[in-house]
């Protein structure tokens, strides 16, 4: 959004003494106020068409924010408790599978609680709204990066394929084929990631 920088020089006792006799407000918020008032007493055609013009570049600025973002969505059972969320990151699988191994193994510092204390900036969401981007996902629009069921009490993990759906396996399964993964560090993330094992005995690579 275009806009100008107004800077007004005052001395120091008159700043004070005007803001003393202010109420409820600061001297610069009634700046504001004042230049609200000039606008609005503006011609009438004039004062619209700038405030269209605003109105549509802040609702591009916003559509363009929106496409930007990278995010995946998660719903996790454990202790019997289930959640909706999403996280601001870029968690495809294996950057999840990493995240879900550390939280197991309690391996470094103070692990939280529970799985979702991985994500302390996570959005909780509702189940229809995780439905939702579980579609956006399918559809690849970019912004979803992972969907998945994670579920602690029963061990298993499912992560939603863009070509083959979801697609089910064992936590553990997950958590070694992740370690030795991220032991390739010198190549791609997408060579490190090596065949894991499905629940049902088949193979097969992100």
């Amino acid at each position: 959004m275009n806009g100008k920088d107004i800077t007004l020089w005052i001395d120091k006792r008159w700043y004070d003494a005007l803001s003393k006799h202010l109420k409820d407000e600061t001297l610069e918020e009634h700046l504001e106020d004042v230049i609200d008032e000039m606008c609005n007493q503006l011609p009438q055609r004039e004062y619209e068409r700038i405030s269209a013009e605003i109105w549509k570049e802040d609702q591009e600025e916003r559509k363009a924010r929106e496409a930007a973002r990278r995010f995946a969505v998660f719903h996790v059972t454990e202790g019997g408790s289930s959640t909706y969320f999403l996280a601001e990151e870029h968690l495809e699988f294996l950057q999840t599978a990493s995240r879900l191994r550390s939280y197991i193994r309690k391996a470094e510092g103070d692990p939280p609680a529970r799985f979702t204390g991985m994500f302390p900036r996570g959005e909780k969401l509702s189940r229809e709204q995780f439905d939702t981007y579980v579609l956006e996902r399918l559809d690849n629009t970019g912004r979803v990066v992972g969907a998945y069921h994670i579920d602690l009490d029963s061990e298993r993990l499912d992560a939603l394929n863009i070509m083959d759906g979801w697609q089910r396996f064992r936590i553990q399964d997950v958590s070694t084929a992740a370690y030795f993964a991220m032991k390739k560090s010198s190549t791609s993330p997408e060579e490190r990631w090596c065949p894991y094992t499905r629940i049902d005995g088949q193979k097969r690579r992100s």
